[in-house]
């Protein structure tokens, strides 16, 4: 072997021997999961399932890669005329539609009327709607838009995503599991962060990976689109409009699956009636709005955990499906209640404090 042959050997070997010896650091751990993510994004946008493709188009508009941009518009065209979509996906391609940021020259127009046609009777239809004609100051499209909520039945949000997406989630990082080194490094970081039991430490351990996937759906959850409160509460300042608005908020407040919107609904007609001096009615509703924060705040305490790994991941599972299908105050109270039940199984002196019928209001 030559001089310069073992020259560049040695070099080679030194070279895999610091790749091999360097430090796993959190930027790389980050780096990772991103990739991770957005291959899992690519995937949802080439599904055959229309509704997942419209998570996959919400995840990646934003994307700068041009290859990426070019298959995410073609994949928006080609769902933003279907007739067979869920009001779910319509919220998703509606939000990424009315984004400026959205390179691509979308029929929104179209759109719009597309959700409203197929589900008239969900009040979320309209809010994307509203915030457009509230821009451009179109009082007699705004009118027409708050005179068609107030004959709405329902609101449904559509805030968390669907059990659809959770399946196919959980299908992929199953198939595709996380990679081993951001394994390695969690673990490591929950150790030099935590102090647990030795039992609880290997209880993480062994479930990781659970704990990570619990922890990406709670960051889709946050990333999903909320609807456009202010442009109600702008349009409901005109006092012709003020009877629609109370109709609006009775629906919220009624029939609604957020806790956000319930309280949006109370304050709204809560506003209206001090406004038109129906001081005795703006009483009760006050009495209700504060009668309904205690109970959700009652149930939210005793959700709360201090730490990721303190959840029960079976628990956190079953309270998600809950919210999806029954609302969030369903979910959180869902929650609680497995938690009573497990304290009293376990004879914890303090189980009864845990009792969420206690939240409960008469």
């Amino acid at each position: 072997m030559s001089y310069t042959s073992k020259t560049l050997l040695f070099v080679l070997i030194l070279m895999l021997s610091q790749t091999a010896n360097a430090k796993f650091t959190g930027e790389d751990s980050v780096r990772l999961m991103h990739q991770w993510q957005f291959e899992f994004n690519t995937y949802l946008l080439r599904h055959s399932n229309p509704d997942l493709r419209a998570y996959g188009v919400r995840s990646l508009y934003f994307n700068e890669d041009e290859k990426v941009l070019k298959e995410v518009v073609k994949t928006f065209s080609e769902l933003s005329t279907r007739t067979d979509l869920k009001d779910s996906t319509f919220t998703l391609l509606s939000y990424v539609c009315e984004d400026e940021n959205f390179e691509y020259k979308c029929d929104e127009l179209g759109l719009i009327n597309n959700y409203i046609n197929h589900y008239p009777s969900n009040l979320n239809a309209y809010f994307v709607p509203l915030e457009r004609a509230l821009k451009v100051n179109d009082q007699s499209s705004i009118n027409n838009i708050i005179n068609s909520m107030s004959h709405t039945d329902f609101l449904n949000e559509w805030i968390r995503y669907s059990s659809e997406y959770d399946e196919t989630l959980n299908y992929y990082a199953n198939a595709f599991p996380f990679p081993n080194n951001v394994i390695e490094f969690e673990i490591a970081d929950m150790k030099k962060r935590n102090k647990f039991s030795e039992a609880k430490q290997k209880h993480i351990i062994d479930n990781m990976p659970g704990y990570m996937l619990l922890i990406t759906k709670i960051g889709v959850d946050f990333a999903m689109p909320s609807p456009y409160y202010k442009s109600l509460n702008s349009a409901c300042e005109n006092k012709s409009l003020f009877k629609n608005c109370l109709e609006i908020a009775e629906i919220m407040i009624t029939n609604s699956h957020t806790i956000m919107s319930k309280v949006f609904g109370f304050k709204l007609k809560l506003n209206i009636l001090n406004t038109i001096k129906e001081i005795s009615e703006a009483n009760q509703v006050e009495s209700q709005l504060a009668s309904f924060k205690s109970e959700y705040t009652c149930l939210i305490n005793l959700n709360y955990f201090d730490n990721i790994y303190t959840m029960n991941l079976a628990q956190e599972t079953a309270k998600q499906k809950v919210s999806r299908d029954k609302g969030e105050l369903a979910g959180l109270s869902h929650y609680a209640k497995m938690k009573y039940v497990a304290a009293q199984k376990r004879g914890d002196e303090n189980s009864e404090s845990l009792n969420p019928d206690l939240c409960i209001q008469e």
